[in-house]
Formats: C-alpha cells, sequence, structure tokens
C-alpha cells in the first residue's frame, strides 16, 4: 500500500510541474506576470536537467542490478519526459486549436 501510495504522490507532483511549466507557456506575453513565469520555468530547468540525469541513472542503476522493477523504471523515465516536454506539447496544442 506504500508503494502506490509514493507512486500517487510522485504522479501528482509530476502533474504540477507539468501544469505549471504549461501555464508558462501559455502566459509567455510581455506582462510582468509572464516575464516572472518565464524566469521561474528557465531557472526551474536549469536546476531540473542535471538533476533529471541523476535521477534516471539512478533508476537505470538501480533497475539494472535489481533493486527496482522495469516497470517502476519506466514509470520514473516517462514522469521526467511529461515534465520536461510540457511546453513543447502545448505549443502544438495551441496551433493544432489554431490560437
Amino acid at each position: 500500500m506504500k508503494r502506490a501510495h509514493r507512486a500517487g504522490a510522485a504522479l501528482r507532483s509530476g502533474g504540477f510541474l507539468s501544469i505549471l511549466v504549461a501555464t508558462n507557456v501559455l502566459a509567455a506575453d510581455a506582462s510582468p506576470f509572464g516575464r516572472s513565469l518565464n524566469s521561474f520555468v528557465d531557472i526551474f530547468f536549469d536546476w531540473a536537467t542535471p538533476l533529471a540525469i541523476i535521477a534516471v541513472s539512478i533508476v537505470g542503476l538501480a533497475a539494472l542490478f535489481g533493486f527496482l522493477r522495469l516497470q517502476a523504471a519506466v514509470y520514473a523515465v516517462i514522469g521526467i519526459v511529461i515534465v520536461f516536454g510540457a511546453p513543447q506539447f502545448v505549443v502544438w496544442v495551441r496551433a493544432t486549436g489554431g490560437v
């Protein structure tokens, strides 16, 4: 039961970060709010990219040596891809809708 709770918490936090990044793309105008949100997301990516590289390395090694199920490793990598791919996804959806 604890594993399911931890996995749910990880998915919720990843979803929050995806929403935050998507909000940045939508608010990318010349307003002070848009500029500060762009600055925050830039700082987030500057810090999060090395952490994501380390996390994928640790998850891969844990799966390699049998300390982690392969399914959990795949979920971790998919979560990282979703968080870092959110801006491109929002741009794609807006372009598809003609906005």
